[in-house]
């Protein structure tokens, strides 16, 4: 994978997922939330990201500055209602959390109401204690991962469907609506672990991690590229590799303080663009444009300038679709 064709660029949205969290955010609300994602489908962005965290332990909140992370599926069916074109991505929803049947379901249902809108990034989840926190002991999270995946994707089939896992099971059941999109959603593996790449080549439509270099993104694709099942599997969906994208800065790594992010135009566009080029280069399609700001206003300012920008060296924000 190259990166060819025309990239799309989805918007990490504010307020509903405390990464680095500015404290303009907290005051925001619905209100906001509402008006940021209207602009962005409205400017064309081809995606709108929620990220999916149910308790956050004490010990590492300081890894996001709050536990303020709003349900994913609700927020989505919220989206759906309010926009027209913007496509709705999990990043990531974290699987073990919930039973597949009801996720399945709750997925599927976003997917009807939303017009087909939905991409469902899925992963195990980076923190240990919340997804354990339902398990008994010794359970493997990877397998129990592995095993909602692989229920889920048999939920959206026509049913009577089957399955008798380890830890979950069903026997000749439908579950409705399925989802518009056929065969189903594009799904998505967050985490940068050699089983999130097996499961990335063997049942899905793409690869998002996060906090890796473009050195570590072409290594990633290229084993999962290599894997055996890749090749010989079908592939309802063109094979996406996604990464955070800040092309104004702001972001600061786990654990420390934002730094100030760069006004609008205080890059030139060619020193934006010859970083997408660098990481289009290791394989990267997709991009959550990362644009932490001071202020809501500011906010609005880089959410248009970065839309210019990408209209005049790409024609575009949503990949040509």
């Amino acid at each position: 994978m190259s990166g060819g064709g025309q990239p799309e660029f989805g918007f990490f949205a504010p307020i509903v997922q405390p990464i680095a969290r500015r404290p303009w955010e907290e005051g925001a609300g619905s209100a906001g939330f509402a008006r940021l994602a209207r602009s962005a489908d409205a400017l064309g962005y081809h995606h709108i990201t929620v990220g999916d965290h149910s308790i956050v332990p004490a010990d590492t909140i300081g890894r996001f500055g709050s536990a303020r992370f709003y349900d994913p599926i609700s927020t989505l069916g919220y989206v759906a209602a309010i926009t027209e074109r913007i496509r709705l991505l999990t990043y990531v929803m974290v699987l073990p959390l919930r039973a597949p049947t009801v996720l399945a379901k709750a997925l599927a249902t976003v997917d009807e109401l939303s017009g087909g809108r939905l991409i469902a990034g899925v992963g195990r989840g980076s923190d240990l204690a919340e997804v354990r926190a339902g398990f008994p002991a010794g359970t493997s999270m990877e397998d129990v991962t592995d095993e909602y995946l692989e229920a889920m994707l048999a939920l959206w089939s026509p049913g009577p469907v089957s399955f008798d896992g380890t830890t979950f099971a069903f026997d000749a059941a439908y579950s409705e609506p399925r989802p518009v999109q056929r065969p189903r959603p594009p799904v998505i593996i967050g985490g940068k672990g050699r089983r999130a790449l097996v499961r990335a080549a063997r049942v899905a439509d793409g690869w998002m991690p996060s906090y890796v270099s473009p050195d570590e993104l072409r290594t990633g694709l290229d084993g999962i590229l290599d894997d055996p099942a890749f090749a010989v599997r079908e592939h309802p969906h063109p094979f996406r590799a996604g990464v955070m994208l800040s092309p104004l800065g702001g972001r600061a790594p786990l654990w420390e303080s934002p730094p100030p992010m760069d006004a609008p135009g205080s890059r030139s566009d060619d020193e934006v663009v010859a970083g997408i080029e660098r990481w289009r280069a290791s394989g990267a399609t997709t991009f959550m444009v990362d644009l932490p700001a001071e202020s809501e206003r500011e906010l609005d300012e880089a959410l248009e300038w970065f839309a210019g920008v990408a209209r005049r060296e790409y024609g575009g924000l949503d990949g040509g679709s």
